[in-house]
Order: C-alpha cells, then sequence, then structure tokens
C-alpha cells in the first residue's frame, strides 16, 4: 500500500493566492505565507497550480514559485508545480525554481509530446500527469506508465475507473468531502495522497487525520527512526534529555525532555515534542506560542541517554522571548 500524504495546494494567479481552479478570488496577497500554516498543521508537501493565462504573468508566477520552494525547505517540504499551459519550456523554469516535479495536463492536446520530452529531459521521476477522465489514461496508459511517476486525478469520481485500468501511485483533487470519507478513500492501496480545498479548508485537522490512519493501519509519512524508544537508557523520571540546536548555526536553543510518547510523536510528526514536568504532560513546542520546532537531525549519544536534536526553529525557543534559553552569562575568559 502506498505511503498516504496530505498535500495542501496553493493556486496561484497573478502572484497571489486564489480560491480554486475556477474562483480566482484572492485567499492571500503573498502566498508564500502560507507555507508556515501548513507546515504547523502537518503537510507532507505542497502543490502549486499555476494558473497563469499569459507570459508576463507567468514570468512572476516563476520568481513567486522560487520565493515559495525556499520557504517550504525550511520544513523540508516538498513542492510539485503544475500549469494550465503545459511545456517543457515552462517545465524548465519550474525545475530551476525548485520544483521536485511538474504536473502535465492531459487535457491538452499535445501533452503526449510535452511529457515524453519533460521525461527525457528531467526523468520520469519528475512527472505527474493530471486528467479528469480515466479515458485518456487508458487511450495512452503505456506512454505514460513510462514516462511519468504519478497520477493527479482532478475529479474523486474516476477513482474507480482509474484503478481498473492501473495501480500507479495517485493524487486526488477533492474540494469538498466530509473528513471521515478520506480515509475511505485512503482505504484504495494506489492512492498515495489527497490535495485540494478538502484539505486547505481544515488543516487543523491532519494530525487528527494521520492519528486515525495509523489506528487503522494506513501508512502515513513520518521520520525513519534508527532507533526504537527501549533503546534509550532512561533517567530516574523514565525520561532522555533533549539538547536542542539550531540547525544552521548550531547555536545551543534549549534543554526539554522526552518520555516515550514524547519521542514518538516527534517522529511521527516532525514537531519536536516534550514532556513537560512542571506540568505533568505532553508538550508540542509552539502549539501555544506558535514558535515551533521541526526536525532536522536527531543523534543519540555514546550512552544513549541524551538526544541531540538539530531544529528549525520558527520564533523565539525560550519562553521569554530571548531566541535560546541561555543567555545567562556567567563568566568569560577574555
Amino acid at each position: 500500500m502506498q505511503t498516504k500524504k496530505f498535500v495542501p495546494c496553493i493556486y496561484l494567479y497573478n502572484e497571489h493566492a486564489v480560491k480554486s481552479l475556477t474562483d480566482y478570488s484572492v485567499v492571500e496577497t503573498d502566498p508564500f505565507r502560507l507555507i508556515d500554516s501548513y507546515a504547523q498543521y502537518g503537510a507532507d508537501e505542497i502543490i502549486v497550480f499555476d494558473l497563469s493565462d499569459n507570459d508576463d504573468l507567468e514570468e512572476a508566477a516563476v520568481n513567486t514559485i522560487k520565493s515559495i520552494v525556499s520557504e517550504a525547505d525550511k520544513y523540508n517540504l516538498k513542492v510539485i508545480v503544475g500549469s494550465i499551459n503545459s511545456s517543457l519550456n515552462l517545465h524548465h523554469k519550474y525545475i530551476a525554481a525548485g520544483a521536485v516535479k511538474v504536473i502535465i495536463n492531459l487535457e491538452n492536446s499535445d501533452a503526449i509530446a510535452v511529457l515524453e520530452n519533460t521525461a527525457d529531459v528531467y526523468g520520469k521521476e519528475s512527472c505527474i500527469c493530471s486528467y479528469n477522465d480515466a479515458a485518456l489514461i487508458e487511450q495512452e496508459l503505456d506512454i505514460i506508465s513510462g514516462s511519468c511517476d504519478a497520477l493527479m486525478l482532478m475529479n474523486p469520481h474516476q477513482i474507480r475507473e482509474t484503478i481498473a485500468l492501473t495501480n500507479m501511485p495517485m493524487y486526488v483533487q477533492i474540494n469538498q468531502i466530509a473528513l471521515n470519507k478520506l480515509l475511505e478513500i485512503f482505504a484504495y492501496p494506489s492512492i498515495c495522497g489527497v490535495t485540494g480545498n478538502t484539505i486547505n479548508d481544515n488543516l487543523e485537522q491532519i494530525d487528527t487525520l494521520k492519528n486515525f490512519c495509523v489506528e487503522n493501519d494506513i501508512p502515513i509519512v513520518t521520520l525513519n527512526a534508527e532507533f526504537k524508544w527501549e533503546d534509550f537508557k532512561l533517567n530516574n523520571d523514565g525520561m532522555v534529555p533533549v539538547i536542542v540546536q539550531d540547525y544552521k548555526n548550531g547555536e545551543v536553543l534549549m534543554l526539554a525532555y522526552m518520555n516515550k510518547e514524547a519521542y514518538e510523536t516527534t517522529i511521527r510528526t516532525g514537531k519536536m515534542t516534550y514532556y513537560s514536568r512542571s506540568r505533568n504532560e505532553l508538550w508540542i513546542k509552539g502549539l501555544t506560542s506558535g514558535h515551533f520546532q521541526y526536525v532536522k537531525h536527531l543523534a543519540g549519544d555514546c550512552d544513549m541517554d541524551t538526544i541531540l536534536a538539530k531544529v528549525e526553529q520558527v520564533g523565539a525557543a525560550c519562553h521569554t522571548g530571548s531566541r535560546s534559553c541561555f543567555f545567562n552569562e556567567i563568566t568569560r575568559k577574555a
């Protein structure tokens, strides 16, 4: 079964994020600002649909996509980009801007030629084919399966028709659906991700849905941990201290503690989670303040009784508002 991804999207028009493929009402004037929220609530990837309908807008969109990719990179989020008018030249610009994959719209008359050209230059792993009707897949199935890495179904009513043709990994765009129905969709083995306004409008529910997936043995994106909690040597409280560093400059930000639940939550969500000894409760760093810490690297020391965490720190690590908790200088040798 494919690992399932929750993938919010940005519908990009005239450098703004708009409501949908057909509704150009502005929802955010600076689309890259959306990335922080997407990361905070557990997005696994980002899809950008470039709705530009002329050359000038396309050039501006490419620059906006660069900003989106740069912001997404802070959280280890990959960006996939598609457009109304697919072309090898445009795909080159998207990939140069940092997109890991491009979406080829099979509704376009020259889509198969564009797909083959893009796959020849960048490899099939860089290509996704989007479509509304599974009949388009059936017509060119051999070329599509040999030239792209995944499918993107824009019409969720065609899931069964697609599965009858191929077991290729498939994203599904869904604009309105009851959240519990997502689990039914994820139960299809070849579905690898859900995107669209159902995800955009329900970001706060992603963690809950991921928990439901885990409870129902549906695989989700998690960090790969080389060590289980049982591999650590615990202190007298049954916990392990965690030294937290800024991954960019090595600055020591704070010291906290993990119990088993905190460790496993950190691995599952990619957000640093601790156990608060003063409050006797699980503590997701940033849940109240917005100053989340996103995992970049975790390592155990030689005795496996301490964890070193290198993180992307949003805002301040310290409750005082200081970037680091270690600001009370004791002494310094000249």
